[in-house]
């Protein structure tokens, strides 16, 4: 490297003895005097600006810099560098955190947590007695701020027995199979009580046909019978608190339990005293004990559990476990993972349009349409049909519903898109009005403190083909539960319901009464149908923490002005049910007023809805049908038929 003999600098292209262009342009200085010198060295350059020449200067300023680095930047013994002395490149990659990674980064964080939650998940789902071997995984999640984060423990959770608490004495409850389920530790404790109380509640309505009360019930530890402490359930608390205080006790966790982190527990229920449906439900297993062998009776109306249900328990264990030998290391995933289901049934595309009422604050519906049209797969043949429509399935986003469209109303001839469309409209608006009155029935039996059957009604919405040649076309579009479900029908058009066996048909009748309570005699539900959740083919059964419930559909309706669509047949139709409904012990518990005082009270025969009936009794009995019944307080809605007459005025225009 060249040295400019006018100034010191280093060139490393400067020819020898030559000076650099900034010292060519300087102007000489003549006197020797002049000149700089180096104070280290002692050589004089002509253009020397500093008391040392460039030469000292790097020499110097190189040792510092390097010392004054060493002392900032100590080394640390523990960091990989490479030959050229950077540092690793996990390192590297962990520093620069690019966003582009941050995705592959949180995919391989929930990756490593399931592979750290497998052990548990296995034992949980292995055969009892079928020996796991521990996960081998030792390497730790990373969370997407970089924090080093372990995978969350889960706990075995088990529901042993469910059994009766009366006066004193643990009683045999009703028919249950022990449950065991899986739950994270971070869970709230106050969610165990609530899957304890869903799972006695499933229990009791299956097996003595009345509910569970929210605060009927207590959480014993199965191997001591000593109830849980409700200070380890309150709000705060987590499942791993209660495992922390629980597996410190032997009497509460047994050794063994401790080591499968198991908590097993034992579900008192406290009996109701003269419970009607109690006494119901044995005198209806006396009448079967009574029954002669070649009876029809349907058995399963007292024994809920089905050949299905043991079957399917029964091949839990194969052949192979009841064995000595060996098992095998690797579960196999059956013939099921290798068999591809094709369905035969072609479908047609069509783009179509949502559309459905929307409620305002008023209470006022409008027809909305939405103006993007969606794909729509259907069936063009129908899986199910009924006198006046049939049901196709439709699939949406993957999501297969059934379709519903009218193919005859009674007139003998084809049903045309506009017909088929006002009377889809029609269901659609009677499905609202039914959901909504099931609600406030459920809310005034629980705040009662009255046994009933969860009822859900379904929220239809339609659909309507938006280009061609079957333009116009509508379809009323729900849930599709299970196509292999069975409907159980409770009532007729022109019959009302007589279920008194169990709960569910109790209820239906029930509800009807409550409808006809709530709108004043102005309308009632009839043709009431509906899937029940535990008569569900198995691969359509939910879990065991699932409440039973009976989802309804395809609902009728009589109205005074007899304009709520098919089948309403007016005054007729609500005198109909009147003359042949029987209250239960449901209509008793809520106090509901009888369908002939209601009569009395609202129906034709007292002028406020014309004169199109007068009842004989009314002479016979001699009572003021002027005269306003004693009505127990309840939420009532006396605005349904207000509704049903705006939807009728928006039809009309």
């Amino acid at each position: 490297m060249t040295r400019c003999s006018g100034c010191s600098r280093n060139f490393p292209a400067l020819a020898h003895d030559a000076r650099c262009g900034h010292c060519q342009l300087k102007k000489p200085r003549a006197l020797i005097e002049e000149w700089g010198s180096c104070s280290h060295c002692g050589s004089a350059y002509e253009h020397l600006e500093g008391a040392l020449c460039f030469k000292c200067t790097d020499a110097d300023d190189g040792v510092v810099q390097a010392a004054r680095g060493a002392i900032a930047s100590p080394v640390n013994p523990r960091a990989h560098t490479g030959p050229d002395g950077r540092v690793s490149l996990s390192s590297r990659v962990h520093e620069q955190g690019s966003d582009s990674n941050q995705e592959r980064r949180d995919h391989a964080a929930r990756v490593l947590a399931h592979m750290g939650s497998g052990y548990a998940e296995a034992v949980g789902r292995a055969i009892p007695g079928m020996r796991i071997a521990p996960s081998k995984l030792k390497v730790a999640a990373t969370s997407s701020s970089g924090a080093i984060m372990k995978p969350v423990p889960r706990l075995n959770i088990k529901i042993s027995r469910v059994t009766d608490h009366d006066k004193g004495r643990y009683r045999t409850g009703p028919t249950f199979h022990s449950v065991s389920t899986q739950i994270p530790t971070d869970m709230p404790a106050s969610e165990l009580a609530a899957m304890c109380w869903t799972i006695a509640d499933n229990a009791y309505t299956k097996g003595r046909g009345r509910r569970v009360a929210e605060e009927s019930f207590s959480i014993l530890w199965s191997s001591s019978r000593t109830l849980l402490n409700s200070e380890w359930l309150a709000e705060g608390e987590a499942i791993g608190d209660l495992w922390r205080r629980a597996s410190s006790n032997s009497l509460l966790v047994p050794a063994n339990d401790v080591k499968r982190k198991v908590m097993d527990f034992h579900v008192v229920v406290q009996e109701e005293e003269d419970s009607e449906e109690l006494n119901q439900a044995n005198l209806a297993k006396k009448y079967l004990l009574r029954l002669p062998l070649t009876t029809n009776c349907p058995l399963d109306l007292y024994y809920p559990v089905g050949t299905a249900d043991l079957h399917t328990q029964s091949q839990l264990l194969t052949p192979s476990d009841s064995t000595s030998g060996k098992k095998p290391r690797v579960a196999s995933s059956g013939r099921e993972a290798y068999t591809t289901t094709i369905n035969r049934v072609p479908g047609t595309l069509y783009m179509a349009t949502k559309a459905g009422y929307v409620e305002d604050e008023h209470g006022s519906l409008t027809w909305v349409e939405e103006d993007v049209p969606m794909k729509i797969i259907v069936e063009p043949k129908p899986f199910a049909s009924g006198l006046c429509k049939d049901a196709h399935k439709m699939t949406i986003d993957g999501v297969v519903y059934a379709a519903k469209c009218y193919y005859d109303v009674g007139y003998g001839e084809s049903v045309s898109k506009e017909d088929n469309l006002h009377h889809l409209k029609e269901e659609a608006n009677r499905q609202r009005l039914a959901s909504g009155c099931a609600q406030r029935f459920m809310d005034a039996a629980t705040k009662s403190k009255i046994s009933f059957y969860n009822l859900r009604a379904a929220h239809p919405f339609i659909v309507i083909i938006a280009e061609g040649t079957n333009k116009g076309h509508a379809w009323l579009v729900d849930t599709l539960i299970s196509e292999h479900a069975s409907v159980r029908k409770f009532s007729g058009t022109n019959e009302a319901g007589l279920n008194m066996v169990d709960l569910v048909g109790k209820t239906c009748d029930a509800y009807a009464h409550y409808s006809l309570y709530d709108s004043d005699c102005a309308a009632v539900f009839v043709d009431i149908q509906g899937i029940d959740s535990d008569r569900l083919p198995l691969s359509a059964k939910k879990g065991p923490t699932t409440g039973h419930f009976l989802y309804m559909f395809d609902f009728m309706m009589h109205s005074c002005d007899g304009f709520s669509g098919l089948g309403d047949n007016g005054w007729s139709g609500i005198n109909t049910f009147v003359q042949q409904h029987t209250c239960n012990s449901i209509c008793k518990a809520l106090e509901l007023t009888s369908t002939l005082s209601l009569w009395k009270t609202f129906g034709p025969g007292t002028g406020k809805n014309g004169n199109w009936f007068e009842t004989q009794s009314e002479e016979e009995d001699g009572d003021d049908v002027l005269q306003p019944p004693t009505r127990p307080p309840s939420s009532r809605s006396n605005h349904s038929m207000a509704e049903l007459n705006e939807y009728k005025d928006d039809e009309d225009h």
